[in-house]
């Protein structure tokens, strides 16, 4: 080997070191280096997939909140941790990524070329415990809407399906204006 690519090998290898990754195989050759690589870089791609707070559900949580309805988040005490919850209805939302959770849309519909067995398996897992939460849920007297990944892109036929789902009996109350803070005379 040349002694720059030992100096490149040297420094791939400080980087995956610094992150925590696994890198003994980088001397062994080329193609050995880019599989490590390729594995180092699907490893950080999946450690930074989030569960909490992600685009579908900001996305959902502001409409929501421009509706005028206000909700706690990702309640413990719940079975499945609901994204959002409206404890005076007992109602709750799931909002569920397509490919994470087995939707019948194409993004739902796509399996990953490598490793398929392994993907086929964890999907239909979810799609398990999804199913026996909802049943707790209901068994307590609670309501649940699932909202998909592919749902919130179309904004105003969201906000149908969450208006639909969280209508209430009674008026939602619009913001009413600040009491004044400034004193009055009184008249005598």
């Amino acid at each position: 080997m040349k002694p720059e690519t030992n100096h490149v090998l040297d420094v791939k290898a400080a980087d995956m070191r610094q992150r925590g990754t696994n890198c003994t195989n980088l001397s062994a050759g080329p193609a050995d280096t880019a599989t490590a690589l390729r594995m180092s870089l699907r490893s950080r791609i999946m450690r930074s997939v989030k569960s909490e707070n992600t685009l579908p559900e900001l996305v959902v949580r502001s409409t929501l909140h421009r509706l005028g309805y206000r909700f706690r988040l990702h309640r413990p005490d719940l079975p499945g941790k609901p994204d959002i919850v409206f404890p005076r209805d007992q109602k709750v939302i799931f909002v569920h990524g397509c490919f994470w959770h087995g939707h019948d849309c194409v993004r739902g519909a796509r399996v990953p070329k490598t490793n398929r067995a392994y993907w086929l398996s964890k999907i239909a897992r979810n799609k398990a415990r999804y199913s026996t939460q909802l049943s707790a849920l209901e068994a307590l007297g609670w309501q649940a809407l699932t909202i998909w990944e592919c749902q919130c892109r179309d904004v105003p036929a969201l906000t149908r399906v969450m208006n639909r789902y969280l209508r209430r009996t009674s008026v939602v109350l619009k913001r009413q204006k600040p009491f004044s803070t400034r004193s009055q005379p009184i008249q005598a």
